[in-house]
């Protein structure tokens, strides 16, 4: 079995339309620019459904194809026809490529840290509430980089 190292993970949390998405997309760029690569994740209680009706990955996992991907030559969607844990998915981003760091957008594993956007609920293991200061959650995830950068000095 190839054994890769798994990336740094936070997760965000927060009503719809309490600016996740915006606060992951602007993290990622600044991220990227220091060279700290990033993969998402979006966890949601709604059906998805990526693939248009009459198109030939469609009527693959209609016919009962457990797995659909399509590929060209910039980029690779996987359909999935079960529901996959979030753990088991960032396994699977670990084996696919080597990201510093893994944002789970919905994030409701108790495993997963978490920021909090808006007032819902808190959920176990949210590191912070957002309170408008991109710079509270950097400080965090340079944190969780450098931590997982121990844990990998101290496996070899």
């Amino acid at each position: 079995m190839i054994h890769k190292r798994l990336p740094a993970i936070i997760g965000f949390y927060g009503y719809s339309k309490s600016g996740k998405t915006t606060l992951i997309n602007s993290l990622i760029s600044k991220l990227k620019t220091k060279g700290i690569s990033s993969a998402v994740i979006k966890e949601t209680d709604k059906p998805i459904r990526v693939e248009e009706e009459g198109k030939d990955s469609l009527s693959f996992r209609i016919s009962g194809a457990f797995i659909t991907a399509f590929s060209s030559k910039l980029e690779t969607n996987f359909t999935i026809n079960a529901p996959i844990q979030t753990e088991r998915i960032i396994n699977v981003i670990s084996l696919l490529s080597d990201v510093d760091l893994v944002f789970v957008e919905g994030a409701s594993s108790l495993a997963i840290p978490k920021i909090r956007l808006g007032e819902k609920p808190l959920r176990e293991n949210t590191l912070l509430t957002y309170s408008g200061n991109i710079g509270d959650i950097e400080t965090i995830i340079e944190k969780l980089l450098a931590e997982r950068k121990e844990e990998v000095k101290d496996e070899n």
